[in-house]
Parts: structure tokens; sequence; C-alpha cells
């Protein structure tokens, strides 16, 4: 009996080290994949620009920037978009129709509101950009109002953010509802989405 025991915590002891190491491995091959991840904003902007003549595309911050400064170079008409939605882009400053906005997605405090049409990899989407008097938690707490409560975010003190973005869809059909990024001042919110149809291999 001893020594099933003794061979018993020997088996326990190897499965055990071997879960470790294990864990180990996958957790430093996360680590990797998570360096390799950072978008190489440099050869997006270029193609960027490249696919946009008439854009300019300026970084948001030196280091990986969550938003470029997009303007049309013709009329002046700018937006913040998302970094994120720059892969791949196509960009079309267009004529505000905001009646084919959704009421419960148009933010009614607004100063200046500019339209686009974006295009990349993903999607197709139309998008209003807007400038506003009020800060980050009163828009956030709008645009909130379309998702159930336990899912909401909240912005509480001492925490920190500056900017937000999120995509918000419908639970279980994953049906599109808006896309948005958020800074105390502004937003960029896409109210409508088309899926681009990949080709096949």
């Amino acid at each position: 009996m001893p020594i099933q025991v003794a061979a018993f915590v020997v088996a326990v002891g190897v499965m055990i080290g071997g879960s470790y190491l294990y864990m180990r491995k996958q957790s430093s091959a996360s680590v990797e994949e998570d360096a390799d991840s950072e978008p190489d904003f440099p050869t997006i902007v270029a193609a960027a620009r490249a696919a946009n003549p008439g854009l300019s595309f300026e970084p948001g911050s030196t280091r990986s920037p969550a938003f470029f400064r997009v303007k049309e170079r013709a009329s002046g008409r700018q937006a913040q978009v998302p970094s994120g939605e720059l892969a791949g882009a196509k960009i079309r400053f267009v004529d505000c129709d905001l009646g084919s906005v959704a009421p419960g997605l148009l933010y009614p405090n607004r100063s200046e509101t500019t339209c686009l049409e974006l295009r990349n990899d993903q999607h197709a989407m139309s998008v209003y950009a807007f400038t506003s008097k009020d800060d980050l938690e009163h828009l956030l707490a709008f645009y909130e109002l379309n998702v159930t409560p336990e899912y909401r975010l909240g912005l509480y003190q001492r925490r920190k953010e500056q900017l937000v973005t999120r995509t918000r869809r419908k639970e279980f059909t994953h049906e599109f509802i808006v896309s948005y990024m958020l800074w105390s001042g502004g937003g960029f919110v896409g109210y409508s989405e088309a899926k681009v149809a990949r080709a096949s291999p």
C-alpha cells in the first residue's frame, strides 16, 4: 500500500509540474502574439494615404495612436477616425443626411457635424463626426442607452478614461447597433454598417 501511495503522489506531482510548464508556455506564447499584434501604423497610414490622395492623415498621438485626424484638403472637412478603421480604408466625406440616423444614435447637443462614408476590409460604414461642449460621461451615457444595464460602461471617480471606443451589437443576433469613439468634446459615430463580402481563396 505505501508503494501505491508513493506512486500516486509522484504521478500527481508529474501532472501538476506538466500543467505548470504548459501554462507557462501558453502564457509566453500569448505575450509573443500580443507583441506581434501591435499595428504597423506607418504601413497602414501609407496605404490609407495612397488610397485617399485627397485626404491628409495625422496621428492623434505619437505612440500607438488611438485615432488619426483625417482631413479633406479641398473642403477643410475633418474627423477623428479610430485607428482600427484605417487598415484598407477608403474614406469619403459626404453631405450629411441626418434623417437617416436613428434618433437614439443622433447626439442632440452637437455644435458641428461632419459626415463620411468609410469602407475597409471588414465593412462599409456610414458615419457622422461631431463636436460638443459635453464631457465624456454625458456622451457615453447617451450611447449606452442602447445597451442593457448589465453591459453598460460607467465612468466613475478615479477612472482616467479620456477616450472610449466600442462597437455594440444586438445580443444573440449580433446585428449592428452602433460603433463609436467618444471623448470629452465630441465623437465619431458609425450608425449604419454593411459587411464586406470576402473573395474566395
